[in-house]
């Protein structure tokens, strides 16, 4: 009797569990960054995020690197500002290296219109060491749903930390999100420019869509 009284208990408990689950907003979102990262993930009450994300290198398969990411938006209401966290793991499919850290970023929203973001990534590579990485954008909403953004970073666009700078647009409208780039070395020669672009398709699965689609391609 204590057996099945202690099973409807687990059993309410779990249902109650999930039904204070699906009252909260939930989105899953796939997409590309940067030209050859895929990725897809998953976000819950516009806060907790995981995703994973895969290259598509034309290289042999050995040579493809997959990375893991879990995080948490901290949201600070009064002053218009958030921090995300986010601790990674990644490694590549031979096992040649490995590499771990944490990706921060602080956004500001300083009116509708303009929107500060400042960011650091501490890193450990197993073949190239600790190194620290950091990135300061501007951007203005010329539309509500479209932005103007400059970027300074050395974050690495592929495996290595490069000081550039990052023009480009943000078009944000319904379930898709689209980011072309165009992206300057600050230091040598200009014809090793790129152009790059982002898209992230959200749909929500519960509640309504979020915005934790700009965690992934700020």
């Amino acid at each position: 009797m204590k057996k099945i009284t202690v099973f409807f208990f687990v059993a309410i408990l779990l249902l109650q569990s999930l039904n204070v689950l699906a009252q909260k907003d939930q989105t899953l979102m796939i997409g590309i960054n940067d030209n050859q990262f895929p990725f897809a993930g998953y976000n819950y009450n516009d806060k907790w995020s995981v995703y994973i994300m895969n290259s598509l290198f034309f290289r042999e398969l050995n040579a493809q690197y997959i990375r893991l990411y879990g995080g948490y938006t901290y949201q600070f209401k009064k002053i218009k500002t958030e921090l995300d966290i986010f601790p990674y793991l990644g490694t590549n499919y031979g096992g040649a290296y490995y590499d771990f850290g944490l990706d921060l970023k602080a956004d500001k929203y300083w009116s509708s219109k303009f929107e500060t973001s400042a960011g650091l990534i501490p890193t450990y590579d197993s073949d190239k060491g600790f190194y620290l990485c950091y990135s300061g954008t501007v951007s203005y909403w010329f539309l509500n749903d479209a932005s103007a953004n400059i970027k300074i970073s050395d974050y690495p666009e592929f495996r290595i930390p490069e000081n550039r700078i990052s023009l480009s647009l943000l078009f944000d409208v319904y379930e898709l999100a689209v980011r072309p780039v165009i992206s300057i070395p600050i230091n040598g020669d200009i014809r090793t420019g790129r152009v790059l672009v982002s898209f992230i398709y959200s749909f929500p699965i519960a509640g309504k869509n979020t915005k934790s689609k700009r965690i992934i391609i700020d």
